[in-house]
């Protein structure tokens, strides 16, 4: 399993206005409480949840098992173009979500950049052998 929250690409990654301290930029309050959903839902998720058989749409057993033990969550969110020209305001980002064990916070320009990395150099060879 894995879970995915996806908020606006316009919503904000840092407090607006002035800093909380001389450098420090705090998290925006869409940012840290878009993490506590994310980790309430996963949390609600696999209570009484650990393995579940899957089954066909006619409700027919797979034989395929999978598994929710800390399932990976991904919390899609914002731009980093709000941070461009302020190095304080990228170290702030960057050490918050580095810190941050689950989710893992991806910005929307950030998924686009990864996308394209893997389309443009996903060779005729590679996808012969997925």
């Amino acid at each position: 399993y894995v879970l995915v929250e996806i908020k606006k690409h316009t919503t904000d990654l840092l407090q607006a206005g002035q800093p909380y301290r001389a450098g420090c930029w705090a998290v925006s309050d869409e940012l840290s409480s878009a993490v506590t959903q994310v980790q309430k839902t996963t949390f609600d998720f696999v209570q009484g949840r650990f393995r579940d058989r899957l089954k066909d749409k006619e409700g027919n057993d797979t034989s395929q098992t999978v598994y929710a033990v800390e399932p990976r969550s991904f919390l899609v969110i914002g731009n980093t173009a709000q941070l461009e020209g302020n190095d304080d305001k990228v170290a702030c980002f960057e050490l918050y979500r580095r810190q941050m064990r689950s989710p893992e916070i991806l910005t929307f320009d950030e998924l686009f950049y990864r996308a394209r990395f893997i389309v443009d150099h996903l060779s005729g060879d590679a996808v012969s052998q997925l």
